[in-house]
């Protein structure tokens, strides 16, 4: 096992690696986004909404924040769908 370095629990790896001001702060990212998006009412947020809570399960069982296949794609998607050119153009009609 001393070679192991990646537990498949995102949560598990921050609290090791940073302890518990750690894991929060990484919480606090996605739940902000989350909170961010569901006060959009409007597709995009939902869609938002989506991407982080997939994130957010997806790191109980895996570790999407160091992984580049997917952690790269869902951390662009998320931070592109939080505030958007387009929506806040839709949000004013």
């Amino acid at each position: 096992l001393a070679g192991y370095n990646n537990p498949h629990n995102d949560y598990g790896l921050f609290a090791m690696e940073t302890g518990l001001p750690g894991l929060l702060l990484m919480l606090a990212l996605p739940l902000g986004l989350v909170t961010h998006n569901w006060r959009a009412r409007s597709v995009y947020g939902g869609v938002g909404v989506l991407a982080v809570v997939t994130v957010l399960v997806s790191s109980a069982v895996n570790a999407p924040w160091r992984d580049a296949g997917l952690g790269m794609a869902m951390l662009w998607l998320m931070a592109t769908l939080a505030d958007t050119p387009w929506r806040r153009a839709q949000d004013t009609m």
